[in-house]
């Protein structure tokens, strides 16, 4: 079943990227799936930040995540900062640009950077900013956790911690 508006919790939901790919008059970007997570945006009141120009640019974003992040993938390609990253940050065992699934961490750093006006998936909250990442400690284990949280935060301006109860 195709869902025409697209502007629910519910339609985005379904799984079907290209039954909200259409587009309504009062997005901002060009990204196909820009009304599907519309909502969000609306609850996160973002929209009137962007239009005064603010989306996060000089800004850099840490995403801390036991499955890592990606940057190789086009929602995040060119802006990464490996100098303010964890010396790992990759999804462990897969080599750069060869993942075949999106793992949490990537998923989580596109909502928070993904480009915007693209024509790719949605725009991320802060589609200006710089990414960081760190692969971290699936548990949280005392010392590796602290040891994990504290490296490099003096090169970030914003650390993400995310964490999940695996399957």
């Amino acid at each position: 079943m195709k869902v025409s508006s697209c502007i629910a919790a519910d339609d985005w939901l379904t799984g079907d990227s290209a039954a909200c790919a259409a587009s309504t008059t009062d997005n901002l970007f060009n990204d196909p799936n820009y009304s599907a997570q519309k909502w969000v945006y609306d609850l996160m009141n973002v929209e009137p930040v962007w239009r005064q120009g603010i989306t996060g640019k000089g800004v850099i974003v840490r995403v801390n995540d036991p499955d890592g992040v990606d940057p190789t993938i086009e929602e995040l390609w060119g802006r990464f900062d490996e100098s303010a990253s964890c010396p790992t940050y990759l999804p462990p065992e897969i080599p750069p640009g060869e993942n075949t699934t999106v793992e949490h961490g990537t998923v989580v750093a596109t909502i928070a950077l993904g480009w915007a006006d693209n024509g790719v998936c949605a725009a991320g909250i802060a589609h200006g900013a710089t990414l960081s990442a760190c692969l971290g400690p699936l548990a949280a284990q005392d010392e590796d956790v602290a040891r994990f949280l504290l490296d490099g935060l003096e090169t970030t301006d914003i650390s993400i911690n995310s964490w999940y109860i695996p399957s």
